[in-house]
């Protein structure tokens, strides 16, 4: 029995090994390998639905690649922008059905860009088509009558505020002189009037379309703000207090109490103030205790519930609600921009003093402090606690927020100037952290009083449609000059929407260029840092560009400096066109918000003795837009 089961078992195992065998003299074919460029178009396809703009700008971008560089299925990249405009206009014609213009406002501005490209308007289907020229004809009207109807919604709710900065919006939209935006805007000027807007009564009366072009001067200065204005806006001015509970240093506990200002902008009890205030309530790196809450100035003892509503790290600002009916809420209008020398008033609550009025002077305007516009320079005595706070005109009018106790910035104090405020609010009153968007390019002023941002640096995240070297003319039909320009429109434009670019090359030849906006990174240069090669960050990163040495003069990574900015990192430091360098360290303090490099350079101005230095460097630049 048991030599029988061992016979049955072997015939078994030769069985199987033959059926192996077999297996492996005639093996199955292969899986199929995925076509890349099948994969690609069904992913175009997919996000044709869920991100048209994105799906337009990388098929617009495969198509336009040079022949035989790449081979692209054309007539299935077309069929992608086709139905990414279908999405659009669906998007555009429920919006409005539904009275939704925000959401009306993004499809409808894509859809104006693209009646910019003949090339791309020619690939959509007769019905986006339509919906595209008809836009492009409006001159504006369509997009200026939709954010009226967003100011209509907030002048319901008794917010004068959101509905000055909506209409001045819609003024930056309406072509000058457009007869039916005179019609539209009438009723809104009588709103302003009696609000005492004066500057939007101004800008509705010049219809320029801009608020930076449409009001240039400073009102006139008096010898002191109205003591009867002083008593009758100062409750709308509150104490913000952020208790972050014990902080426990050397074995010893001490209350954690942030103290800032803010002030009222809306009758339903909502204010403003800095996000650098409040920042313990949303960052989701801070993991202790916080709570927020509001001291009124006619009440010290109380200590009021506020909650955050929107807030904005870049600009430094952020948007609370307290259940309270204000007495006094502040009315913001585009004010003209205050010139140097300009008389300021600042309120607020310095090292929680409440109803403190202090006053001085502009000292500069136009001061690169932000990563995002600029800021105001003043005079006046500010303190830890006077932030978020208004900064006054002589006229008594918000004319920015103050923030201080700026380490490193003795004596120097700042304020966001009011027009950046405006032009936030929608976002603000949105809800949530604003996103801005974002072309992922360092860009240079244009130089002479010529037209035109030069691009010094791409982020290896967004696609080469736009190089170094390039330089902008406009966006959307608005030429630039200066990168706050640009900045300032994209304050009014929201991730995910088509922009077209006006751009000339080197060698000047120009073309129009469709991109979609992105997100943009809170501190989007540590991104690019981490992503790209050392050759490719230093013009982003020090302002100077370099060249690959091979061999090196030194060991190590070596370069010699092939261009230098003026007024950058590297030009302070003392580079200059031809020194040869070993790049040793790039180290980055993401908490300091700085980043260090340490080189081995022969300097030509120093006869190319050698030396080794360190560079700071600041992570947060301006003009990453």
């Amino acid at each position: 029995m048991r030599i029988r089961s061992t016979i049955t078992v072997l015939a078994k195992a030769f069985s199987i090994a033959a059926m192996l065998a077999g297996c492996a003299s005639a093996p199955a074919a292969p899986a199929p390998v995925p076509n890349w460029q099948n994969v690609k178009i069904d992913s175009l396809r997919t996000l044709a639905d869920s991100s048209p703009a994105a799906a337009i700008d990388q098929a617009l971008f495969l198509l336009e690649a040079p022949p035989g560089q790449a081979e692209v299925n054309r007539s299935a990249l077309a069929a992608v922008i086709t139905k990414a405009g279908d999405t659009l206009a669906r998007r555009y014609a429920a919006a409005r059905k539904a009275g939704d213009a925000a959401s009306g406002l993004s499809a409808l501005r894509s859809l104006g860009a693209l009646a910019s490209v003949p090339e791309a308007l020619g690939l959509l289907s007769p019905e986006a088509r339509g919906v595209a020229q008809g836009v492009a004809a409006s001159a504006g009207l369509d997009e200026g009558t939709l954010l009226l109807d967003q100011a209509g919604l907030a002048w319901k709710q008794s917010n004068q505020s959101l509905a000055n900065a909506l209409v001045a919006e819609a003024l930056n939209a309406f072509a000058a002189g457009n007869p039916q935006a005179k019609e539209l805007l009438a009723p809104w000027r009588d709103r302003a009037e009696k609000a005492g807007s004066t500057s939007l009564v101004a800008r509705i009366d010049g219809h320029e379309g801009s608020v930076d072009a449409s009001v240039q001067a400073s009102p006139p200065a008096s010898e002191r703000l109205d003591p009867a204005l002083v008593a009758k806006i100062e409750p709308g001015v509150i104490t913000v207090r952020v208790d972050r509970g014990i902080r426990v240093e050397q074995g010893m506990g001490s209350p954690d109490r942030v103290l800032g200002s803010g002030f009222f902008i809306d009758p339903r009890g909502y204010l403003i103030t800095n996000y650098h205030v409040i920042s313990s309530e949303v960052d989701p790196e801070y993991n202790g205790y916080s709570r927020v809450t509001i001291k009124p100035a006619d009440n010290p003892d109380a200590r009021i519930p506020a909650k955050v509503i929107g807030w904005d790290p870049i600009l430094d600002l952020a948007l609370l609600k307290a259940e309270m009916t204000p007495p006094y809420s502040f009315v913001l209008d585009p004010a003209p921009a205050l010139e140097q020398g300009a008389t300021i008033y600042a309120l607020g609550s310095p090292l929680g003093l409440e109803s403190t009025i202090t006053s001085g002077i502009v000292s500069a305007t136009g001061r690169n402090f932000l990563q995002w516009g600029t800021v105001i320079q003043v005079d006046a005595a500010l303190n830890p606690g006077n932030s978020g706070g208004p900064l006054l005109d002589a006229a008594g009018k918000v004319s920015g927020i103050v923030f201080a106790g700026v380490p490193g910035y003795q004596g120097l104090n700042f304020a966001i100037p009011g027009t950046w405020l405006m032009r936030a609010l929608p976002s603000l009153y949105a809800g949530g952290k604003v996103a801005h968007p974002w072309l992922g390019y360092v860009l240079d002023d244009a130089e002479n009083g010529g037209t035109g941002l030069s691009v010094r640096y791409r982020s290896p995240s967004v696609l080469p449609s736009v190089r170094e070297g390039d330089t902008i003319l406009s966006i959307d039909g608005k030429a630039l000059k200066k990168v706050t320009d640009l900045q300032a429109i994209l304050l009014e434009r929201h991730p995910g929407d088509l922009v077209s670019l006006r751009v000339r090359d080197a060698k000047g030849k120009e073309r129009v260029v469709l991109r979609a906006l992105g997100t943009r990174p809170e501190h989007p240069l540590d991104d690019a840092i981490a992503q790209d090669t050392h050759e490719r960050i230093f013009p982003a990163l020090m302002g100077m560009d370099v060249t690959r040495i091979p061999g090196g003069v030194f060991d190590g990574d070596s370069y010699s400096v092939s261009k230098v900015r003026p007024g950058s990192v590297a030009d302070e430091a003392g580079l200059s066109e031809g020194d040869p360098f070993t790049l040793y360290a790039l180290i980055v303090h993401p908490k300091d918000r700085a980043a260090l490099v340490q080189i081995h350079i022969k300097k030509r101005k120093a006869g190319f003795l050698e030396s080794i230095i360190q560079i700071p460097i600041p992570l947060d630049i301006p003009n990453f837009v």
